[in-house]
């Protein structure tokens, strides 16, 4: 993501971060489907972690607070466990 313009704060960033990860996915060739998590009053929010449980052999790429990762058969590939953090979008990989 880095590579193709990403960055965790938007004052840096060359586009928005949505647009971002969009044009990337497709720049990579792949067919995807976006998923939103909107938040529940009184319900605790998904996180990486459940997002894997839901979905063990899925292929994600996860938006959470300031930061995108990867999660790939249940297995998060990122430089920092991020998987306590809230999700607010996935893009399922096909």
């Amino acid at each position: 993501m880095y590579g193709h313009g990403w960055r965790a704060t938007r004052r840096r960033s060359k586009d928005k971060w949505e647009n971002q990860i969009t044009k990337t996915l497709d720049d990579l060739g792949f067919k995807y489907e976006r998923i939103s998590f909107p938040g529940v009053k009184g319900e605790s929010r998904m996180t990486g972690k459940t997002l894997a449980k839901m979905d063990p052999n899925g292929r994600y790429i996860i938006r959470v607070a300031k930061h995108v990762a990867a999660l790939d058969n249940g297995k998060l590939l990122d430089t920092w466990d991020c998987s306590d953090k809230c999700v607010y979008f996935a893009w399922k990989i096909k």
